[in-house]
């Protein structure tokens, strides 16, 4: 599942860069020239990535995408949005072993929509396409300025669309987060966060309820993983199913370090927009910002 690093070569890999003609209500303002371009990866060069309407997304060759799609499992693609100081990282994740394909397309760099449906395998999740900020135990992302930790945490918004009206299967479209004990982001993380928007035929048990920036969110934190791998999961589930969410990081962290689910000394790995997929999930569509806003505190 978590089996290659990802990267991006300066030599024997060509890239593929598709201009965008126009971005989300979100990414509508223009950024200053240059910004996409100073957080790419290393071998991408501004030229390379930055179209006529100031966005653009790129994936190297033999890194499994066909212009704006994929049926490759944990192909990646950057996506660069006018104004955003963030570079995004649309991630095709389909688990080791899990049959069938996952086949996804964006149309922005910073959103996708499923284009096939899963069939069910051993009654678990196969696949969790997303669009991520920060780095990752098999991807590197130095421009996102993650991990922060959670008691020095600037004061991040996620914008975070999902949309599964008509979608067929068991799925969970979700805000994904992996915490570790360190700045050192290596292997899987040691502490995991989903916060479910909208989910069908899968409704996860939960035990308390809190109230975040006018939302009420009830969930509960216990374990995962297989035997000899375990970690603590909180799961956190929308009372009433949205479709968009501008999620409050820091206010969410407070709220759940003083319920001891969160210490203070974790560092915020990643932030991820997607969908958990045990079957079905065609048609499934997700798109994320993030947003640092100026901190009120002084």
């Amino acid at each position: 599942m978590r089996s290659r690093l990802l990267t991006f070569t300066a030599t024997g890999a060509a890239v593929t860069a598709l201009s965008l003609a126009g971005g989300s209500a979100a990414s509508a303002a223009p950024g200053p020239p240059g910004r996409a371009a100073a957080h790419a990866p290393p071998s991408v060069s501004a030229g390379s990535v930055m179209g006529a309407s100031g966005g653009s997304y790129s994936g190297a060759a033999g890194d499994g995408w066909h212009h704006d799609r994929t049926c490759t499992p944990q192909a990646t693609l950057w996506g660069w949005v006018p104004g955003q100081v963030f570079p995004y990282l649309v991630d095709n994740d389909q688990f080791a072993g899990a049959s069938g394909r996952s086949c996804i397309q964006t149309t922005d760099g910073h959103n996708f929509r499923v284009l096939n449906n899963t069939a069910p395998w051993r009654g678990v999740v196969t696949r969790l396409p997303q669009i991520r900020v920060g780095p990752f135990d098999r991807s590197r992302d130095p421009g996102s300025g993650f991990p922060y930790e959670v008691k020095a945490l600037p004061n991040l918004i996620v914008h975070a669309d999902v949309n599964g009206a008509g979608v067929p299967g068991a799925w969970l479209g979700e805000v994904h987060m992996w915490f570790y004990n360190s700045a050192a982001v290596r292997g899987p993380g040691t502490v995991e966060l989903v916060l479910i928007m909208q989910h069908h035929d899968w409704v996860p048990y939960y035990s308390r309820c809190l109230r975040v920036s006018q939302l009420r969110v009830c969930g509960n934190d216990h374990k995962a993983g297989p035997a000899g791998h375990r970690w603590p999961l909180i799961v956190l589930r929308l009372v009433y199913p949205r479709s968009h969410l501008g999620l409050n990081v820091r206010a969410l962290f407070y709220r759940l370090r003083r319920m001891r689910w969160l210490g203070p000394d974790r560092w915020l790995g990643n932030v991820e927009v997607g969908v958990e997929c045990a079957s079905g999930c065609k048609g499934f569509y997700a798109s994320m910002t993030v947003d640092i806003r100026k901190s009120r505190r002084r």
